[in-house]
């Protein structure tokens, strides 16, 4: 007891009160603590934290520190921080709100959010307008004056048919009803491009613009709608 109070007190010996174990010198003892799973030092604040939690939370909440949480990196100024969101690919920031998401994807179909609402029903009389043509859709399959039976109808009707409707699911479009919207429905249209298949236009309408493959809803064109799809939401909007 004696020689362990010695040890402890003495500035002679190294000692660690939180392992209770005794080193030759100073240089063993620093190499314990960035060893030792007991230890967790910070090196700017020179703090020893019991855990790595209790370190984290501490980078979260120091001023001293910016730290991102994702990557669980460390970085000295918040002019670092943020070029570490810019750079990195575990990062997809949207400029306008600054939200971070985990996949590109996500922050694509985030972005929809923040574009105008210049897309019209198409329904005449109908005032709302939409960011997207598949914002337009589910807004028609809910039921604006129309039905997913009449939508698959008219889809069905429009010369580009062959372009985006699965071939063996013709006839079910061609004779579609209010019942077209139960659960056991099939994967009537398909993308024109990468085949992919979906079973409403506005499934088919948000893959094209999520940028999962190079289908476009319109091409460019002086000449008016073009491309299949295009076509399609010109007829709609002709017809209804």
């Amino acid at each position: 007891m004696a020689l362990e109070q010695h040890w402890t007190q003495s500035s002679h010996h190294v000692w660690c009160l939180r392992c209770d174990r005794h080193f030759k010198c100073w240089d063993d003892m620093n190499k314990h603590l960035n060893a030792s799973y007991s230890h967790w030092l910070c090196q700017r604040c020179d703090i020893d934290f019991a855990t790595y939690d209790v370190r984290k939370e501490h980078y979260n909440l120091s001023p001293n520190h910016h730290f991102c949480g994702r990557c669980e990196e460390d970085f000295e100024t918040a002019n670092a921080l943020d070029r570490h969101y810019r750079e990195s690919y575990s990062h997809n920031i949207c400029v306008i709100c600054e939200r971070d998401f985990t996949e590109p994807n996500q922050l694509r179909q985030h972005f929809v959010v923040h574009r105008p609402k210049d897309t019209p029903c198409y329904v005449k009389g109908c005032q709302r307008k939409f960011g997207t043509e598949s914002a337009m859709m589910i807004h028609l399959e809910n039921g604006c004056n129309t039905s997913v039976g009449e939508l698959d109808q008219l889809a069905r009707q429009c010369y580009q048919w062959r372009k985006y409707v699965v071939p063996e699911f013709a006839d079910y479009l061609e004779y579609s009803n209010a019942q077209s919207a139960s659960p056991g429905r099939p994967y009537v249209f398909k993308c024109p491009t990468c085949d992919t298949r979906f079973k409403y236009l506005s499934a088919l309408l948000q893959h094209v613009e999520s940028d999962t493959c190079n289908e476009v809803v319109y091409e460019n064109s002086s000449y008016g709608p073009s491309g299949s799809l295009g076509k399609l939401m010109d007829y709609l909007w002709r017809r209804m």
